[in-house]
């Protein structure tokens, strides 16, 4: 008899706790099933029947159906949902019964291959806001142009319209002239020059004259054609500026 099976006999014979299965469950892997059975055979919770669907393949389906069967909370159906790939439409519709719809299928967007196209058509007739119609812009091809028209409909955050502009090549110059009428960070500006084109002579300027790091400058220097030599002169003067100062220090 090896020493784990003493181990286990002997953890047997003190009644263990659920606690205790499941740390064996976790942490030993040649005891993993026997411990998951006998946790089963028992009145597991709902983080006990989690533990089972994520370290023991054999009992998975099973665990996952009894937690179904119960009063699951959304993390718990999410947990199916990710682990459980036969379960995975049944939990799918029983999500949809919780509350809280746009952020179970924001969920299922971001995690589950399978659902991410139907979960962003239901997503796209629930009422979404800029938040979740980031998800299906980021996420969902076939979804991002009418997600990103939505977005530029229901008065856009900055963020809403850099989302925009890095996902949705059709709609990148309206996102981007609307972010240039706006309060800007040097960020938002370096994203217009990276992605739109027709806007980067625009945005380059705007970077031109706030007192740009050089940072800033070796941006313009290396993505605006027609402002790189203005660029490069700011940087010579400042590089110069610093040589200066740095005499006169000594």
């Amino acid at each position: 008899m090896s020493k784990l099976t003493e181990l286990w006999n002997e953890l047997l014979e003190q009644n263990p706790l659920n606690d205790d299965l499941c740390y064996v469950i976790e942490y030993v892997d040649s005891l993993r099933e026997v411990a998951g059975l006998t946790l089963l055979e028992r009145d597991p919770s709902n983080d006990d029947l989690c533990y089972v669907i994520e370290y023991v393949d054999s009992l998975r389906e099973v665990a996952g159906l009894t937690l179904l069967e119960r009063d699951p909370s959304n993390d718990d159906i999410r947990y199916v949902i990710e682990h459980v790939d036969s379960l995975r439409e049944v939990a799918w519709k029983k999500l949809l019964e919780q509350d809280s719809l746009n952020a179970n299928l924001c969920y299922v967007i971001e995690h589950v291959d399978s659902l991410r196209e139907v979960a962003g058509q239901k997503l796209l007739e629930c009422d979404p806001s800029n938040h979740d119609l980031q998800y299906v812009v980021r996420r969902i091809d076939s979804l991002r142009e009418v997600a990103g028209q939505k977005i530029l409909e229901q008065n856009p955050s900055n963020d809403d319209l850099c989302c925009v502009i890095k996902h949705v090549d059709s709609l990148r110059e309206v996102a981007g002239r609307t972010l240039l009428k706006q309060d800007l960070s040097r960020a938002d500006l370096h994203r217009v020059i990276k992605y739109v084109d027709s806007l980067r002579k625009v945005a380059g300027q705007k970077i031109l004259e706030r007192d740009p790091s050089n940072y800033d400058l070796q941006y313009v220097i290396e993505h605006v054609d027609s402002l790189r030599e203005v660029a490069e002169s700011m940087l010579k003067r400042t590089v110069d500026e610093i040589l200066s100062d740095m005499q006169s220090v000594d």
